[in-house]
């Protein structure tokens, strides 16, 4: 899983059980766990061996094989065998992948074994592909909101290929930018209490050749502060529907110094992290971990600690969330839950001309349908309307802002809005069609998030650009 790195792969599935690179024995030591009960994988979650919210989904969904392995050879009933998988599920609460990938992988049960390694497998492969997926759009991203230069990307924690297969996350995104040339240099937050930066992170960017810079958790948002940072880019372990972030211990500091400093704070995770059911940060489970990870060896014995595993950095001090399939971007001065009401993508268009994006940082050069699930009889319209003055919003005489649907890569010489009718290619002048009558969409087609760049099925696009 390290693509040509010389160490064992992160995650495996051999001859009916687990092979995972221990992750409490890095950087001193390359250690593989052989994981072949359940009660072994239970203890390589809890004690951090497998980390990270798209690893803990793959293993979990190979711990549904593994069980149903061991309950053959023990004779389990189907009452056992539920209730072990619901124990692995429940390993740890806070990251939403790890229970959602299980029960993903437990709805194969009744087709019998094949049917439930092959699911297994299909996460790890997906978990693989997803993170360059990731990794490709967040830099792009980044490119384009920092501007020209190699740029200086402060990150959190460790959400590279022993966290996430792959590429990673927020460190595959720092990894596609150093492979295009516009990476600087990386500063890693050590990641108290159990030092996943400076232990894991800093190992993963030595391994790859990337100069970086480790730094005292507590010092971070001073050096953001001085400026020595152009971005911060992190991952996550749930993202609730309101878009507020669950994600390691220190996250929130940084997003109030990037905030602050007027930096992109950009969350990289896969679809799986996206949590609908939960509406807001306030709902998710935070896990409280031992006292010793926190007071041992320095504080006196007898010492009581305050050892959160995670935060939540509500939505409004997030930039933007990526993953394989999209950019979502949270909507300015909008702080409060967005459920239950449309949102507004910004699309300047021009008789004869191409479209353009329009955002509020002016930085986004495509635009998405405000609708998630971008199904054809769920889109809706907004009615067009000049642009207001926020920054990056004033466009040339003649151009009007509606709302359509762009797909990433795939060129686009005619734009159909049913507020302003259709807009010819152009140069050819055509006479636009008579606008469509606007309708509202059905109950539940209300996004979570303003979606501004995504991949969509062609049959989506077609019906919406062609």
């Amino acid at each position: 899983m390290f693509d040509g790195m010389d160490t064992p792969d992160v995650l495996a599935w051999r001859d009916g059980h687990i092979e995972a690179l221990d992750q409490t024995a890095l950087p001193h030591q390359v250690r593989v766990l052989r994981i072949t009960t359940v009660d072994e994988l239970i203890k390589a979650i809890t004690t951090l061996a497998v980390r990270g919210a798209p690893l803990l989904g793959a293993v979990g969904a190979l711990g549904v094989a593994l069980a149903i392995r061991q309950g053959d050879a023990e004779d389990w009933d189907g009452a056992r065998l539920d209730a072990e998988v619901k124990r692995i599920a429940d390993a740890r609460p806070t990251a939403v992948n790890l229970r959602r990938e299980v029960a993903a992988v437990a709805a194969c049960i009744p087709q019998g074994r094949q049917a439930v390694e092959a699911a297994a497998l299909a996460v790890v492969d997906f978990a693989v592909t997803a993170s360059h997926q990731i990794s490709r759009r967040g830099a792009a991203y980044l490119r384009d909101a920092c501007g020209g230069g190699p740029l200086r990307v402060h990150t959190h924690c460790n959400t590279g290929s022993l966290a996430c297969l792959g590429w990673g996350t927020a460190l595959g995104v720092i990894r596609a930018l150093h492979a295009d040339g516009a990476l600087s240099h990386v500063i890693v937050d050590e990641t108290r209490p159990l030092l996943q930066g400076a232990r894991l992170t800093c190992w993963e960017l030595d391994q790859l050749g990337i100069e970086h810079r480790l730094a005292c958790d507590g010092a971070a948002p001073f050096l953001i502060s001085q400026g020595l940072a152009d971005a911060v880019v992190v991952g996550a372990d749930r993202v609730a529907a309101n878009g507020d972030v669950a994600n390691k211990i220190g996250t929130y500091g940084l997003a109030l110094a990037a905030h602050r400093a007027g930096i992109p704070f950009l969350v990289a995770a896969p679809e799986s992290t996206l949590d609908e059911a939960t509406p807001s940060g306030s709902a998710i489970p935070i896990e409280q971990r031992a006292d010793a990870e926190v007071c041992v060896p320095a504080a006196p014995a007898g010492t009581r600690a305050l050892n959160y595993a995670f935060d939540i950095t509500p939505a409004e001090l997030v930039s933007a969330i990526v993953t394989e399939e999209r950019l979502l971007t949270r909507l300015p001065g909008k702080t409060s839950s967005v459920l239950g009401r449309p949102l507004e993508a910004e699309l300047a268009l021009g008789v004869g001309e191409p479209a353009g994006a329009v955002d509020s940082d002016g930085h986004i050069r495509r635009v998405g349908h405000d609708d998630e699930g971008a199904r054809p009889e769920c889109l809706a319209s907004v009615a067009a309307r000049v642009p207001d003055e926020r920054p990056g919003q004033a466009l040339p005489p003649g151009l009007r802002v509606g709302l359509d649907m762009l797909v990433p890569g795939v060129s686009v010489a005619r734009v159909e809005q049913p507020e302003l009718g259709e807009q010819p290619p152009a140069g050819e002048g055509a006479e636009p069609r008579p606008a469509p009558r606007l309708r509202e969409p059905p109950p539940g087609c209300r996004p979570a998030f303003q979606v501004i760049a995504r991949l969509a099925r062609a049959e989506a696009a077609q019906a919406q650009i062609g």
